[in-house]
């Protein structure tokens, strides 16, 4: 398969700071949102995008603020949405913004909103591999370790890595959740 170098910036909210790393990229990806990609051309670009972002993750923990940007409680997500993409240009490059979140829908919806609704401002709409699918990466609502976490089915507002975190936190949670105490996958 055909690739070519693609740059992908990783940007932090308040703060000057990036992360950047060169990456080959399916040259079939390569193409111009105003070219109008089939729906599983775009898909299959975000997806890449994503499996390129995967690669990066602990970096961005690192560099990202522990609290949500939109509510200020300690962050359980980093919410990795591309916000720009020249990757037909002759400098491909792809630019992500990365946010933390709390586990909470209405926050990760209004930070998404503002990332786009800033895009949008400075003229750069359809130049980018927008989509309302947002990448999360949980953080167990308990002994807040990140990796593969269930949100609880009750409320999902917050995710455990386990019954165990979760039976563990649920007097602190019961009252604030919607149901019993059951653990199901997150989407």
């Amino acid at each position: 398969m055909a690739t070519r170098d693609v740059i992908f910036r990783y940007m932090f909210p308040g703060t000057i700071e990036f992360l950047q790393y060169s990456h080959p990229f399916p040259k079939h990806l390569c193409v111009r949102p105003q070219d109008q990609p089939s729906k599983e051309l775009h898909d299959a670009a975000y997806d890449e995008v994503s499996r390129i972002g995967n690669e990066h993750l602990d970096e961005c923990k690192t560099l990202s603020e522990e609290t949500c940007e939109e509510c200020g409680v300690i962050a359980d997500d980093l919410l990795r949405t591309p916000v720009l993409s020249t990757i037909d240009g002759p400098k491909p490059f792809v630019g992500v913004m990365v946010t933390p979140v709390c586990g909470k829908q209405q926050c990760a919806r209004k930070i998404v909103g503002g990332v786009m609704g800033t895009m949008e401002s400075f003229g750069y709409v359809g130049q980018g591999l927008h989509d309302p699918k947002v990448e999360w990466k949980h953080r167990c609502g308990y002994c807040r370790d990140w990796g593969n976490v269930k949100a609880c089915r009750g409320c999902q507002e917050v995710a455990y890595c386990g019954k165990e975190c979760q039976k563990a936190a649920w007097k602190t949670h019961k009252s604030s959740c919607g149901n019993g105490l059951v653990v199901e996958p997150v989407d």
